[in-house]
């Protein structure tokens, strides 16, 4: 990819992750966690078209006050958030999202605390997924199918 435009994509997320703390910060300001990156700009596959993936975690209802969806320069974006039980749920590999704990570059943390049950849940998810695959795994599976 040419060097300008990924300045110009890098910029762009700083602006639209800059947005979502300023908006946090005035209607929910406790609500928010942290923030990551995950997806296509976690991985480095981008394009001149990639939209930003971003975990939102969130401590509570109010945070969901920062969901949103617009086009910018001709690409979609989906600003949702992501509650700290649905996260506990992946770190148990009852949901299929696990990439928000296992790829995910963290870039704003509210509090240090955060973070830490963040790495904890994290940690938790790498152990089960060094577990042997069982019946309950292809029970939960079979849920989302």
């Amino acid at each position: 990819m040419d060097g300008s435009i990924k300045k110009k994509l890098e910029k762009r997320n700083e602006r639209i992750i800059n947005a979502v703390i300023k908006k946090a910060n005035s209607i929910c300001p406790e609500s928010i966690a942290l923030i990551g990156v995950y997806g296509s700009f976690y991985t480095g596959d981008i394009h001149d078209k990639s939209d930003l993936d971003l975990c939102i975690v969130i401590n509570d209802d109010e945070g969901w006050k920062l969901s949103s969806c617009f086009i910018l320069d001709d690409v979609a974006f989906d600003i949702y958030c992501t509650p700290w039980d649905a996260l506990e749920d992946m770190a148990e590999y009852k949901n299929p999202y696990i990439t928000k704990l296992l790829d995910l570059n963290v870039l704003y943390i509210k509090e240090k605390k955060f973070l830490i049950r963040y790495d904890e849940l994290k940690l938790k998810a790498i152990k089960r997924l060094k577990e042997k695959f069982s019946i309950k795994d292809n029970e939960n599976a079979e849920k989302l199918l």
